[in-house]
């Protein structure tokens, strides 16, 4: 979090480009140091292209506000026997019964579900304040909630944390506790609320969602032939993107790297994970 001087200016820096979502593409584009994305609010740039993009700068706020109280009523709804376990004794219903409809069922399912979730995000890198208990459940609960939210798509995917993690990171690195502010006339407002930290939550569930509309192939798996070596058993949009670009592209642009990631037994899925991170971040 910075200080409100630097977030005042960064955010002057981006809003003068947010006439509309062109003005600001523009701007990120072709604006080298100056981008908003560099010198200004990195997270309100996100925010324009994945939320506010068919939306008029007029509305904004309402969008923003509509989708923050959105995901606390998914958060309420999917977390509460979560939360508070005890509500459970208040349901009339046998802990023992395996009917797959039973709230006890469904809970015991969800911690499967929180605990493979949770041995990704314990390994994210050192990086930033990833190992933040808070952060870390934070993230923990965004990626449960989309999988709750999205069950016909395949539930949690490796991987996924390693896209949540950088949009949570500066989120918070742009963001301002307004509880510590005295709020003044010289303060714009909409920055206060565009950057409000007690929503660091649900504006990375949104923007989460909404990256994961385009990238969602990338961790959808499709099970292999019956006899199947092991490491065929699934192969996976990543893996064929990614040997597209091994074997097509970079062998036209660098022949060179090409034939000595071959040799070298290099997997393209793996070399290209570094490119794809630095892009997250």
């Amino acid at each position: 979090m910075r200080s409100m001087e630097e977030t005042q200016v960064r955010w002057e820096a981006t809003r003068k480009h947010c006439s509309s979502v062109a003005d600001l593409q523009r701007a990120v584009k072709k604006n080298g140091p100056s981008s908003p994305c560099l010198s200004g609010c990195r997270s309100v740039c996100w925010k324009t292209f994945l939320l506010f993009h068919e939306t008029s700068t007029d509305s904004w706020i309402q969008k923003l506000r509509h989708e923050r109280q959105e995901y606390a009523g998914k958060r309420d709804h999917f977390l509460k026997f979560i939360r508070h376990p005890e509500s459970l004794a208040e349901i009339s219903s046998d802990p023992l019964n395996d009917d797959p409809d039973s709230p006890w069922n469904t809970l015991r399912q969800d911690e499967l579900i929180r605990a493979e979730i949770e041995q990704d995000v314990k390994r994210l890198p050192d990086e930033a304040n990833y190992h933040e208990q808070r952060i870390q459940l934070l993230v923990l609960d965004v990626l449960f909630i989309y999988c709750k939210m999205h069950p016909g798509r395949g539930g949690y995917r490796q991987g996924m944390h390693e896209l949540l993690a950088p949009i949570v990171h500066v989120l918070e690195q742009d963001s301002v506790n307004r509880e510590s502010l005295v709020e003044t006339a010289s303060l714009d407002v909409a920055m206060l609320e565009t950057l409000d930290s007690a929503y660091v939550e649900h504006d990375a569930y949104a923007l989460f969602s909404k990256l994961m509309e385009r990238a969602q192939y990338f961790y959808e798996v499709t099970d292999a032939a019956p006899g199947a070596q092991s490491f065929q058993a699934a192969s996976s949009s990543i893996v064929e993107r990614s040997k597209h670009v091994h074997e097509v592209l970079l062998h036209k642009i660098d022949p060179d790297l090409a034939a000595h990631l071959t040799n070298f037994e290099i997997l393209p899925q793996i070399f290209l994970m570094q490119p794809l991170d630095t892009l997250a971040l």
